[in-house]
């Protein structure tokens, strides 16, 4: 690989600069002032030379050979299971029939807005009504999606095949959704290498805080060389919340620190790669809520539920994962995925945030308007009760309705914000 840097992301997360990140994605150019040489190479006295040259964008292959690194991963291996098997059927079954009701929907109204949404299960769900299916009763006469998610796909998938930008250039959406990374994580029962109970990294730095209340917990937080670069502490909302943080942050391996800046590497490089050309496009990042560990099916008073999740073999991504490293007990499981799912949406949330997704907003007259950008961060921590899961992963039909509420919301919002964050809970 051509960026020595990564090899730090690799070994040392704790230690890496987060702002070689955007000279990967979008980098600037370099001016360089030499002294002249003369044809005998020597330097003639008081004259110089400048040289500008823009050092080379990471590649889709450099960023898919980290994943594979992490996870350990060959040539051969699939990125996902969303184009295999049974999965494949049902995602092509799905896709054909959303996309038959977007042409029919636009030659009825060619003035609807367009949006486009990639992605995993949120957003393609065979057997729930996922969030396409809410925003598109939400949006009835305001809106034609188009939907090339599909349950089980990896981010690291959605990157190495580039298919988005060949689609959006097409369809020229006003709107895109993106969700991706649960399926990197939980995939193949991968979680277990995400885990390190014993020797984890942030153990050192957390075992202290034990008993310490939350607002010492969150000063150390935000006082923290490395908390304070890779989060905030607002939606840490009591001292419960901050005991959990710390209980299952002292869990994460040096592998998972890699991936969640491996993470925001592929967000940043799908959305600039998404604005050079879609300067105005308003882009929607999706966040997971706090997923919940377990094998249980569903009572039989819960027919659906119980009979897919039987099927599924409910169980399967987190829970056996999670006893691989030796972890059985209930509260640990759940304090663990709290600070995954934590950390992955504070990610998401630099990545609103950041210069990389703010981009230039031109005129109608060619002119650059000063913008705070339009990438937004959908943040789902918070939302579900127990009872509101059909799965360790997916929430039911009548709580992915509650998010596509505030996906509604963030669509329909007209003027600049600077908060980039749009909350469920809120």
């Amino acid at each position: 690989m051509n960026f020595p840097e990564i090899e730090k992301l690799l070994a040392n997360p704790l230690t890496f600069d987060k702002s070689k990140i955007d000279e990967w994605v979008a980098p600037k150019k370099v001016i360089i002032r030499k002294e002249k040489v003369d044809a005998n190479g020597s330097i003639i006295p008081g004259e110089f030379e400048t040289i500008e040259f823009t050092p080379p964008q990471i590649s889709h292959s450099e960023i898919v050979t980290i994943i594979r690194r992490i996870f350990d991963l060959n040539e051969n291996a699939n990125l996902g299971e969303a184009h295999t098997g049974r999965l494949k059927k049902l995602n092509n079954k799905s896709r054909k029939k959303r996309n038959k009701g977007f042409h029919k929907d636009l030659r009825k109204n060619p003035k609807l807005k367009k949006i486009y949404a990639e992605g995993d299960s949120w957003m393609e769900h065979p057997f729930l009504k996922d969030i396409v299916d809410h925003l598109k009763v939400l949006g009835k006469g305001k809106y034609a999606i188009y939907s090339s998610a599909a349950a089980g796909d990896w981010l690291t998938n959605i990157v190495h095949e580039g298919k988005y930008l060949t689609e959006i250039s097409v369809i020229q959406p006003d709107i895109i959704i993106l969700s991706g990374g649960g399926n990197d994580i939980i995939g193949g029962k991968k979680l277990s290498m995400m885990i390190d109970g014993v020797t984890g990294p942030l153990k050192p730095k957390l075992q202290q805080l034990k008993n310490s209340s939350g607002e010492e917990i969150k000063d150390f937080l935000n006082q923290d060389e490395y908390f304070s670069k890779i989060m905030t502490t607002d939606r840490l909302k009591d001292e419960n919340e901050c005991r959990k943080f710390v209980d299952g942050a002292m869990c994460l391996s040096n592998d998972f620190l890699s991936l969640v800046w491996a993470f925001e590497l592929q967000y940043k490089y799908v959305i600039s790669n998404i604005l050079k050309k879609h300067q105005t496009t308003k882009i929607l990042i999706q966040g997971y809520d706090y997923c919940i560990p377990t094998k249980k099916r569903g009572g039989l008073f819960r027919l659906k539920k119980w009979f897919f999740n039987t099927i599924q073999n409910n169980g399967r991504w987190m829970y056996d994962a999670l006893l691989y490293r030796g972890i059985s007990d209930p509260k640990t499981q759940e304090n663990i995925m709290f600070a995954f799912i934590y950390l992955f949406n504070e990610m998401l949330a630099r990545v609103a945030n950041s210069n990389i997704s703010i981009g230039k907003t031109i005129g109608p007259n060619g002119e650059e308007i000063n913008s705070t950008g339009n990438v937004y961060h959908i943040d789902c921590r918070g939302t579900a009760r127990k009872k509101d899961w059909f799965d360790e992963m997916h929430l039911n039909s009548k709580t992915f309705g509650k998010v596509a509420q505030t996906f509604f919301k963030c669509i329909e919002h007209k003027t600049d914000r600077k908060e980039k964050t749009f909350r469920v809970t809120e």
